[in-house]
């Protein structure tokens, strides 16, 4: 008898220590990232070099604005490292990785920045738009190659916006020249433009906007 009653406490004891404790939680938890909580503060404090509605082209003096901080460089994969030897650069600040702007999205956070990938030429810069979940974790990004001329006769040029309600257009324009015929001057021959346009989706994606024809 006494080894029945044991028998039955040893049974009810968890089910008492669950009505005691409550029922544990069967929702997942995201843990929140502390330290791009404090990347966002840092930025916070250099202000946007870029602002919704604007346009950035080639000629637009991206290089000089605030140098982000090497620790956050590949934590958060604000830069392209798969540039190829002798001229992919050997430091992490070599990168020249700048902080053009910041900009909360619903329930996301849009980062722009600015970075070389090469020592090799103009150095191949990129204009990345960068789209964080409030923890940290990187859902997408718009990598943009920007432009800059390389002789009088070839002339490309990079123009990029992002509106108020946070549609994204890409121009990549090239104009052709050539000496007139008294070799006094340039004239233009031709332009061809790449026009592209995206829009963020609810899961923080991008997503091209395709005119229907």
């Amino acid at each position: 008898m006494q080894k029945q009653k044991m028998k039955n406490y040893i049974w009810t004891l968890p089910l008492v220590l669950v009505l005691m404790l409550g029922m544990p939680s069967l929702s997942p938890r995201t843990a929140t990232d502390d330290s791009f909580k404090e990347f966002l503060k840092k930025l916070r404090l250099y202000g946007n070099a870029y602002h919704l509605g604007d346009t950035l082209t080639s000629s637009t003096d991206l290089y000089n604005k605030n140098q982000i901080e090497s620790m956050y460089l590949i934590k958060f994969k604000l830069i392209d490292t798969t540039g190829k030897a002798p001229f992919k650069p050997k430091e992490l600040t070599g990168y020249g990785c700048k902080f053009i702007g910041l900009y909360p999205y619903k329930n996301v956070w849009l980062i722009l920045t600015y970075s070389i990938t090469t020592y090799a030429g103009d150095g191949s810069p990129l204009l990345t738009l960068s789209v964080f979940t409030n923890d940290g974790m990187l859902l997408d990004q718009l990598k943009t190659e920007v432009y800059s001329i390389h002789d009088p006769e070839y002339q490309p040029e990079t123009r990029f916006s992002m509106s108020k309600d946070f549609r994204v257009e890409v121009d990549q324009i090239v104009r052709e020249f050539r000496l007139n015929q008294n070799k006094t001057k340039y004239v233009l021959t031709g332009t061809t433009a790449k026009i592209k346009k995206y829009r963020i989706k609810d899961d923080g994606s991008f997503e091209a906007i395709v005119k229907a024809k």
